[in-house]
């Protein structure tokens, strides 16, 4: 299963990292009023993130690894730090 799911996390960074290629290159194409309208609705739905995650986290089964809400609770919040 390890070797499995790593192969799964391999190609779900590669999604990642083409999405935010792909954002790059959008936002270079906008004029400035419409960066600053993508860069307040981010913010609006990072906001949003981080109560319904943790939510969500805090319902999922602990045999996915994560022994407790708290360390649930900082992944969220060490990726809601990288997007701001």
């Amino acid at each position: 299963m390890r070797r499995f799911y790593k192969g799964i996390a391999r190609d779900e960074m590669k999604h990642a990292q083409l999405s935010w290629d792909l954002h790059a290159w959008f936002m270079s194409e906008l004029l400035v009023e419409e960066r600053s309208q993508v860069r307040t609705a981010q913010r609006k739905a990072i906001s949003q993130l981080r109560s319904s995650a943790v939510e969500r986290f805090s319902r999922m089964p602990f045999v996915l690894g994560l022994q407790n809400v708290q360390d649930r609770v900082v992944i969220v919040e060490r990726f809601l730090k990288m997007m701001t």
